[in-house]
């Protein structure tokens, strides 16, 4: 076991102290400042943030599916219809009664 260390330049008239530290992983006493704050660990709430990073992960790829799914689409046949959809989506014209099916690169009347 090391010894802690001591101030190297005490203020006039004062006895060198201790200076700020804590045991290492390695069994040194470092000196505890900006450069190497002491060490922290609250179990709780690092499991409260892997608990929600797991959340996380799981929305991410519920909205994946999500956003892959064909979508319905309602309109008129003088607008354009939407591009940049899902194979599968559909289009309903409201004043023909049209459906369109886009195959994944155009619309389709079925």
């Amino acid at each position: 076991m090391t010894q802690l260390k001591r101030e190297s330049n005490p203020s006039p008239g004062f006895p060198a102290g201790f200076l700020p530290q804590h045991l290492g992983s390695n069994g040194q006493f470092l000196v505890t400042g900006t450069g190497n704050p002491l060490p922290t660990r609250d179990t709780q709430l690092f499991n409260e943030l892997r608990t929600l990073k797991e959340e996380v992960q799981s929305l991410r790829t519920i909205i994946n599916q999500l956003n892959n799914k064909p979508s319905s689409y309602v309109g008129y046949s003088s607008e354009s219809k939407p591009s940049n959809v899902t194979k599968a989506s559909s289009f309903y014209e409201l004043d023909t009664g049209e459906v369109y099916l886009y195959d994944g690169s155009k619309w389709v009347v079925i």
